[in-house]
């Protein structure tokens, strides 16, 4: 469970519903965005400051790092924009993060970064995705990226399903429509995607999908 406070960002882990650790993950006036974890352990936290200057960063925690521990890897979000949701691709460790900064129209606009195992540079850029809003990012065992894209006007979500190495503006592989339509009373919105186990047996992994009706 990844929650923001005023000292920073803090990271709870569970065991059979009781907390058994806490890490605070360093910064100042944090707002949580992400929490993944690899196939060793290790802890991945995106968090913005929003103190004075606007600054994000995505944090690697080595598996099992006590309180108050140093990351073993930031990776700083490009300047004017704040990183988001993110996930890890269980075949070779590629980090996702969604980016969001102004675009010319001084519009906030969606994109996902992918970095390579050990680095603090991108080497890939999905998107950008215009007026999309991108809520949340799974990765399966096979390396395929699934996007949870909601579109606002007109209202409508999806997630959209990229191959392993998808680049630029790629077009996904297959989408999955939000199982409540867009016309329903009040509307509704894709906010988390979850997928079975990467270790568990064929067939490919289930997806889980969270939908949130709109409030007016």
């Amino acid at each position: 469970v990844v929650n923001g406070t005023w000292g920073g960002v803090k990271v709870q882990r569970f065991a059979n519903g009781l907390l058994r650790s806490t890490l605070n993950a360093r910064g100042t006036v944090a707002a949580p965005g992400g929490l993944a974890t690899d196939s060793s352990g290790n802890i991945f936290v995106s968090s913005t400051n929003v103190s004075r200057t606007i600054t994000s960063q995505v944090l690697e925690y080595a598996a099992g790092a006590p309180d108050g521990a140093t990351p073993i890897r930031t990776i700083a979000a490009p300047a004017g924009g704040v990183f988001g949701a993110i996930a890890i691709a269980p075949p070779d460790g590629t980090i996702y993060a969604v980016y969001v900064a102004p675009n010319l129209r001084g519009l906030p606009e969606a994109s996902i970064y992918a970095y390579a195992p050990g680095s603090a540079l991108p080497s890939r850029k999905i998107g950008p995705f215009g007026t999309d809003v991108v809520t949340s990012l799974a990765c399966d065992r096979g390396g395929e990226l699934f996007v949870a894209l909601n579109t606002p006007l007109p209202l409508s979500s999806r997630v959209a399903v990229y191959a392993p190495a998808a680049d630029g503006n790629a077009f996904p592989i297959r989408t999955i429509p939000n199982p409540i339509p867009a016309d329903a009373p009040g509307g509704s919105a894709i906010v988390a995607i979850g997928l079975s186990p990467p270790d568990a047996p064929p067939p490919p992994s289930e997806v889980t999908l969270s939908s949130r009706r709109q409030q007016h």
